[in-house]
């Protein structure tokens, strides 16, 4: 991991399930703030909570949470860790009705939410017997990282996920289950709608993964990498950029050999994507591709770029 340093960057993910009775209110706050700080990240607020990933200095991000801590909550989860250049490109604050998709909003999970285990009890309950060790992202981070015997069910979006419980019920109601995501904010819903059905014996991994591998060394069960929703793509289990590009037509990470594919086009396909879209959506990737070349060329910086 990067050493705990004055000149080191931090980047942090944070969440919270509160009511927030006016989010456009507290969006101006954090606008004003990064005015003055030129923090970058994205964050999302609405009237359930707010969730966000944020880079900048270690003193300057110790300000911006004073002012989240104030006027939002002061019980914020977070996962940190250390980084050398923003992995954003710019800051965006946005209001949406949920904080994360999955079609029903705070009010569940503030009534009804898994248990939250530690890294070390996680890897005790994972050899228990009657066990679903259940991976609550989507499938392209799930194919690059997942816990020893995980139960992946294989979703484009988070928001599937309510259906295919629905459709998997009979197989995980008598189970205990053990639920994880990223840095824990999608399985605060899933463990809510476990529970909604009448599975009692749910679990959650306490900020997931992310702290998950800041707590553990490398002889921990997860194998692989995590996805990350930033430039980095993928940290590997030191939290340091990890091995994988991403394909900027469909989003999922790609390796060497995936670059290697006849399928790869920069910018337009991919081995994962190649059949899943039309000559249109190729068309409209390749004019993009051109004007992200062309903006290099005239060194001239372009959103698309990386």
């Amino acid at each position: 991991m990067h050493k705990n340093s004055k000149n080191c960057h931090q980047v942090i993910s944070f969440y919270k399930f509160i009511n927030i009775k006016n989010p456009l209110i507290i969006k101006e706050l954090i606008i004003n703030f990064d005015q003055i700080n030129n923090i970058k990240g994205t964050i999302i607020i609405s009237k359930e909570g707010i969730n966000g990933s944020v880079f900048g200095s270690k003193s300057i991000l110790s300000k911006f949470f004073v002012i989240i801590n104030k006027n939002v909550s002061n019980d914020i989860i977070k996962n940190a860790n250390f980084v050398q250049k923003s992995p954003f490109l710019k800051f965006k604050v946005k209001i949406k009705k949920e904080i994360v998709k999955i079609g029903f909003s705070y009010q569940g999970v503030k009534k009804k939410g898994g248990i939250h285990v530690s890294a070390l009890k996680w890897d005790k309950l994972c050899t228990e017997e009657n066990v679903v060790i259940l991976d609550t992202r989507n499938h392209y981070e799930s194919d690059i990282g997942s816990f020893n015997n995980s139960l992946l069910p294989n979703i484009n979006s988070f928001s599937e996920f309510p259906s295919w419980v629905n459709k998997n019920w009979d197989k995980i109601k008598d189970k205990k289950i053990l639920t994880y995501c990223t840095g824990g904010i999608r399985c605060e819903k899933a463990t809510s709608l476990l529970i909604s059905k009448g599975n009692l014996n749910v679990y959650q991994l306490k900020g997931g993964i992310l702290k998950y591998l800041s707590t553990k060394d490398n002889s921990s069960n997860f194998n692989g990498e995590c996805f990350v929703f930033d430039d980095r793509v993928t940290v590997d289990k030191n939290l340091k950029k990890g091995k994988y590009s991403m394909c900027f037509a469909c989003g999922s990470a790609i390796s060497k050999v995936d670059f290697l594919s006849s399928d790869y086009k920069k910018g337009i396909s991919c081995s994962k994507c190649i059949n899943k879209t039309s000559k249109e959506q190729k068309r409209r990737f390749s004019e993009r591709q051109k004007q992200i070349n062309f903006a290099k060329q005239k060194g001239i910086k372009h959103l698309g770029q990386t």
